[in-house]
């Protein structure tokens, strides 16, 4: 999605859906600025099925040829949930933003601290009923909304 602007006109506000249900009210996790600029989201949350506790999504690892984000070992869910990019071309940001998805946390966020410049929101859920963030967009632009979604121990700028 592409949001066009006129010099000066503010940007638009944007609500990012929360990729699974919380306690709390509401459907976004974050709100963001957006002017001139193509929005694209990659996410497991939909086209998925829940079956014994297990969220099952139509992203599939290559390497694998299972469903990004399956279970441990342990039984323990976790990977990354949703990618939010923020750029010129919304079909690049799309492949991106799967790309993304698939390569799991440690991966994509080395990726991302490499691409100078590139504003991105990443969301993984580490085993546990909350969900870490990392952000490289200017502060002050967005917002986290739910109280489930919090900064991850560092910010990538």
């Amino acid at each position: 999605m592409t949001f066009l602007s006129e010099p000066g006109q503010k940007p638009y506000r944007v609500n990012a859906g929360k990729p699974r249900p919380t306690e709390n009210a509401g459907t976004a996790y974050a709100a963001l600025d957006v002017s001139g600029a193509s929005l694209a989201t990659s996410s497991d949350a939909t086209h998925c099925y829940d079956d014994e506790g297990v969220h099952w999504c139509h992203l599939i690892d290559p390497r694998t040829g299972w469903p990004v984000n399956r279970p441990d070992e342990a039984g323990v869910q976790s990977g990354i949930a949703t990618v939010t990019l923020l750029g010129e071309s919304a079909a690049l940001l799309d492949a991106f933003g799967t790309a993304l998805c698939v390569m799991g946390p440690e991966e994509a966020l080395r990726w991302v601290s490499r691409r100078d410049g590139q504003a991105i929101m990443v969301v993984w859920q580490s085993g546990v009923p909350d969900y870490e963030v990392i952000s490289t967009l200017p502060e002050g632009t967005w917002e986290l909304l739910d109280p489930a979604y919090h900064l991850a121990g560092q910010e990538l700028r």
